[in-house]
């Protein structure tokens, strides 16, 4: 049952972030991965809320809460696609925003994890 609802996730979070590249790609061109970083933050939000519900979670709910974050957020994030994109940025010319983008990918990051968490509390 547990690989089921790890799956259903996994399927949502990919079609979400699917949706979201979709949109992105309907805005005129630009410099900067826009919608990764957008997936990740909000990624981190959610990851963030998920573990503060399982930590307040009796341990039936707490399993479900890690399954749903193990499927979704792991879906719907994506650490390779911002380590690709970030040195493509350093390889045509556009180091400041390389450096921008691991930067704000992991500071607002974790702001967002510990924001996600805080207002479960």
């Amino acid at each position: 049952m547990d690989i089921l609802l790890v799956g259903l996730a996994g399927s949502l979070g990919a079609i979400g972030r699917y949706l979201i590249y979709q949109i992105e790609r309907s805005f005129p061109p630009h410099n900067f991965p826009f919608a990764t970083l957008f997936i990740n933050l909000v990624g981190c939000f959610i990851a963030g809320l998920v573990l503060g519900f399982a930590t307040k979670a009796l341990p039936h709910q707490k399993h479900h809460f890690m399954l749903f974050s193990i499927g979704f957020v792991g879906s719907f994030t994506t650490f390779s696609t911002l380590t690709v994109e970030t040195l493509q940025l350093a390889q045509h010319s556009f180091p400041l925003a390389a450096i921008a983008n691991v930067l704000l990918n992991f500071i607002l990051g974790v702001l967002l994890v510990w924001i996600g968490q805080s207002i479960t509390i």
